[in-house]
């Protein structure tokens, strides 16, 4: 937490010295500053999404024993696994849960 808070007054300092307050009214610096903001929180969001499935992957794997069947195959840039849990089948992409299907009547 120490870390965050100590990279968003770094980025505040080297954006903003107290020498260059008066030129915020440059629609170029603002929109350097806009970019900056949207970019900083497609990341935040982004590092939210990766952490929240990784969490939940964890969550399926603590629950699940050693699988019958494994099948595991590339398609283009992503990793596919495949296993078979009896009568029930998970879908991992990119080591990250995918999907479940349930075999069973």
């Amino acid at each position: 937490m120490r870390s965050r808070i100590l990279a968003i007054f770094v980025i505040i300092a080297f954006l903003c010295p107290p020498s260059t307050y008066a030129d915020f009214q440059n629609k170029k610096t603002l929109g350097k500053l806009a970019m900056v903001v949207i970019l900083s929180a497609t990341a935040f969001v982004n590092k939210r999404l990766v952490d929240r499935d990784a969490n939940k992957t964890a969550k399926i794997r603590q629950n699940l024993s050693k699988p019958d069947k494994v099948i595991e195959f590339q398609d283009g840039f992503d990793k596919w696994r495949i296993e078979w849990h009896g009568e029930v089948i998970y879908v991992f992409k990119n080591g990250v849960f995918h999907y479940k299907r349930d075999l069973g009547v």
